[in-house]
């Protein structure tokens, strides 16, 4: 046997003793790794280090904000209430106000609590033309139109769909409103729109 494939042995006998031993504990299950390919709209995707899938009683278990965001979703997790969020409602309907630009479009928003009095905002971002790096704001307003919190989002984005996740101070998680602008898109510096 070569080296190569004695390290192979020794790597799966690890994993499947890893396996083994966690079925001895009283809050477990017994798994198997599942190699599977991933096809959305017949593209296929890979799944990345950082996702697996199991097999579990002959059901699979899929990653699920892998599957969520190459379906142009967005997931969360709220760790206070043990809350797991899914969003996807197709169209992105939340437009950039302060610009003349249209370049970019959010939606799928879902805002969970954070330790110390904050929110997390998770939610897609769409930018239709090209990718680069943007700085914007998505502020949140309640039903008397005052601000009761804002993220900042940041980042370069690629064209296309992504997700986003951003955090704010206060919590914000029952706002009516939010208004989204975008101030830069690589080093163009957007143009307000006047306001009437």
């Amino acid at each position: 046997m070569n080296k190569k494939k004695f390290i192979i042995v020794l790597t799966t006998m690890g994993v499947l003793s890893g396996l083994t031993t966690g079925v001895l504990a009283a809050d477990s299950i017994r798994a198997l790794l599942f190699p599977v390919t991933y096809k959305f709209n017949d593209q296929v995707k890979e799944l990345g280090k950082e996702y697996i899938t199991l097999n579990y009683e002959g059901h699979v278990y899929v990653p699920l904000r892998f599957v969520a965001e190459n379906m142009g979703g967005a997931v969360a997790y709220e760790e206070s209430t043990g809350t797991v969020y899914v969003k996807n409602k197709g169209t992105l309907d939340i437009k950039n106000i302060t610009s003349t630009s249209d370049s970019v479009n959010l939606g799928n928003l879902i805002l969970t609590k954070e330790e110390g009095n904050k929110t997390k905002v998770s939610g897609s971002l769409e930018m239709l033309y090209g990718s680069d790096d943007i700085d914007s704001v998505l502020k949140f307003f309640n039903e008397k139109n005052e601000e009761i919190g804002h993220v900042d989002i940041k980042g370069n984005f690629k064209e296309g769909l992504n997700n986003f996740e951003a955090t704010g101070d206060g919590d914000f998680r029952s706002y009516s409103s939010v208004k989204y602008s975008v101030s830069r898109i690589g080093k163009m510096v957007l143009p307000r729109v006047p306001k009437p």
